[in-house]
C-alpha cells in the first residue's frame, strides 16, 4: 500500500524562509531543500554560517517508498576535502564516507542524516537529511541459532516475539517428529532455542495459540500416532508443564485451536475417522463442548475467534469429512451459552479444505485452498462473512494470486490500511495483499523472497509478517513489510 500520502521528515515541518512547510515521504530537511545545484545536489544552506555545508544527491537515495530494505547514500560538501559522520534513525553518529550503504533495515519510516567537517576544522552545524519509507519489501530471517528445518509446525506471536515450535522432516529413510522450537527476536534479528526439558513428545499437524503469557500445543501426531496431550511453554522462563489429560479431547490432528482471551477452544480434527468434537481448555481443566448442532465431523478446515462482537464466537468453515466430502458450510460456537448454530450458506464460497481464514476484527476473510473430484482443484476464490448479518460477501479475482493450499494468511491489524496477506502454498513464492474496503488485490513482492514452500507458517509482528519453516526443510524464514 502506498504512503505517499503519510511521509514525513523527522521533526514533522520543513523551515524555509521563517516559514512551516509540511514535509512529504522522501522528503528532504529545510536547509538540504533551500537550494540545488546543477549536479543534483539537495544544498544543505548553514544558518550558522560556518562554512561548510553538506548536500545529499537527489539521484544517490532511495526512492520514496521504496521497496528495498537496501539503502545507499551519495554526499558531499562545499569545503572539499570533508570528513563526514553519518546518522541512521535514532543511532549514533559515526563516522563515515560516500557512498554509506545500509541492508536489512526494517520496514516503515526512517530518517539518515549526514553533517560534514573541512579540513580546516569548520564543522557544518545544520546536518542533511533525507526520510524515507520502506514497503512491500522482504528481508531474510537469520539461520545463526535457527531451530533444524521442518514443515508442518506451529507458529505464535506474544506480542514481541515469534515461537515456531514441533512439525517434522523425513531424511529419506524415517520421518521424524520433533519436540524442538525457536524464539525468534524481530528487534535483533536473533534466535534462541526452545527447552527440550518437560517438553511434549515430538509432533506434527498439531495446534498452538498463545494465551497472554504462555504457548499451548496440543494434540497432532507423535511417533506412535494421533495424540492427546501437549505442553505449556514459557518464554519467560524457558519451561514446560505439560497439560492435564482428564477430560480432554480425544486424539487427533488437523483439528483448530482458538484462544478466547481466557480458554482455548479445540475443535474437529482427524483420528481413524473424523471427529466433530472439542473441549476447552482454561489453562486448568478441560471442559468437553456439544455436539448437538455442531458442524459435521471434519479435518483440515479453519477457525477463527470472532472477538469485538456482542457475544464472540469461534467460527468454523470448510474442510473435509468422512468420504473425502469437501464443506462448504460452517458453524458457531458460543462458549458463553455453550451452543452451536449453523453459519449461512447463501453465496458462501465453494467446498474446499487447506484454504486459510482470518479475523478483521468484524469479518472473517476465508480464501484459497484446494479439493479433488478425480482431479485437484487449486482455488483463487474465497469470501467474507459477517456474523453480524450472518452473510457472505465474494472476494475480488481481479488481480488474486494463483490458486493454492498449504499457504499462509495474516490480517495486518495495526497497520495504516489494514490488509490480508497471502503467500506461499503450493511451492510457491508468491502472495497477494487483499485490501477489504477496496475489495482489491495487490501482490507481494518476489524480489528477496523465501523459497517457495508449503507445509510454513506464519505470524503477523504488529508492523510486518514473518514466515519460517517448510516442507523442503529450509532454516531461511522471511521478514514482510506490507
Amino acid at each position: 500500500m502506498s504512503r505517499k500520502d503519510l511521509g514525513f521528515c523527522g521533526i514533522g515541518f520543513c523551515l524555509f524562509l521563517g516559514l512551516a512547510m509540511s514535509c512529504g515521504p522522501g522528503s528532504e530537511s529545510a536547509n538540504q531543500a533551500s537550494s540545488e545545484n546543477d549536479s543534483g545536489f539537495g544544498m544543505a544552506a548553514s544558518a550558522q554560517g560556518s562554512g561548510v555545508n553538506t548536500k545529499i544527491s537527489k539521484t544517490g537515495r532511495p526512492a520514496s517508498p521504496s521497496n528495498s530494505t537496501r539503502a545507499t547514500f551519495k554526499f558531499s560538501c562545499t569545503a572539499a576535502p570533508c570528513t563526514f559522520k553519518c546518522k541512521l534513525d535514532s543511532k549514533a553518529w559515526t563516522t563515515c564516507v560516500s557512498p554509506k550503504k545500509y541492508s536489512g533495515l526494517a520496514g516503515g519510516d526512517h530518517t539518515f542524516k549526514v553533517k560534514a567537517a573541512s579540513s580546516s576544522g569548520q564543522s557544518d552545524r545544520t546536518p542533511a537529511s533525507y526520510s524515507w519509507h520502506i514497503e512491500d519489501a522482504w528481508a531474510a530471517t537469520s539461520t545463526k541459532h535457527a531451530p533444524a528445518g521442518r514443515s508442518n509446525l506451529t507458529a505464535v506471536w506474544t506480542g514481541t516475539k515469534a515461537i515456531f515450535w514441533g512439525g517434522d522432516y523425513y531424511d529419506g529413510v524415517d520421518e521424524h517428529y520433533l519436540n524442538t522450537g525457536g524464539v525468534y527476536d524481530p528487534a535483533t534479528d536473533s534466535w534462541a532455542a526452545t527447552a527440550t526439558n518437560n517438553a511434549p513428545a515430538g509432533r506434527y499437524i498439531h495446534t498452538a495459540v498463545w494465551a497472554d503469557t504462555q504457548m499451548i500445543v496440543w494434540g497432532g501426531y507423535i511417533s506412535t500416532g494421533t495424540t492427546n496431550t501437549g505442553g505449556k511453554y514459557n518464554p519467560g522462563t524457558n519451561s514446560w508443564v505439560a497439560l492435564e489429560t482428564a477430560n480432554a479431547p480425544t486424539a487427533r490432528y488437523g483439528q483448530t485451536a482458538v484462544w478466547t482471551g481466557s480458554e482455548m477452544i479445540v475443535w474437529g480434527g482427524y483420528s481413524g475417522g473424523y471427529i466433530n468434537t472439542g473441549a476447552r481448555y482454561d489453562g486448568n481443566s478441560w471442559t468437553p463442548n456439544p455436539t448437538s448442532n455442531a458442524p459435521t465431523a471434519r479435518g483440515y478446515h479453519t477457525a477463527v475467534w470472532a472477538s469485538g462482537l456482542a457475544t464472540p464466537v469461534m467460527i468454523v468453515w470448510g474442510g473435509i469429512g468422512t468420504g473425502s466430502v469437501y464443506f462448504n458450510d460452517g458453524g458457531r460456537y458460543d462458549p458463553s451459552g455453550n451452543s452451536w448454530s449453523a453459519t449461512s450458506g447463501v453465496n458462501a464460497p465453494g467446498i474446499r479444505d487447506q484454504h486459510t481464514a482470518v479475523w478483521t476484527g468484524s469479518k472473517m476473510i476465508i480464501w484459497g485452498g484446494s479439493y479433488n473430484d478425480g482431479a485437484w482443484h487449486y482455488l483463487n476464490t474465497g469470501g467474507i462473512y459477517d456474523p453480524v448479518g450472518d452473510s457472505w460477501t465474494a472476494t475480488a479475482i481481479s488481480n488474486a494470486p494463483a490458486g493454492r493450499n498449504g499457504h499462509v494468511a495474516v490480517w495486518t491489524a495495526g497497520a495504516p490500511v489494514p490488509v490480508m496477506i497471502v503467500w506461499g502454498g503450493n511451492d510457491l513464492n508468491t502472495g497477494g495483499r487483499y485490501d477489504l474496503g477496496a475489495d482489491s488485490w495487490a501482490a507481494t513482492q518476489t524480489i528477496n523472497a523465501p523459497s517457495g514452500r508449503s507445509a510454513t507458517s506464519a505470524v503477523w509482528a504488529d508492523t510486518h509478517m514473518i514466515i519460517w519453516g517448510d516442507s523442503n526443510y529450509s532454516t531461511i524464514g522471511g521478514r514482510y513489510w506490507p
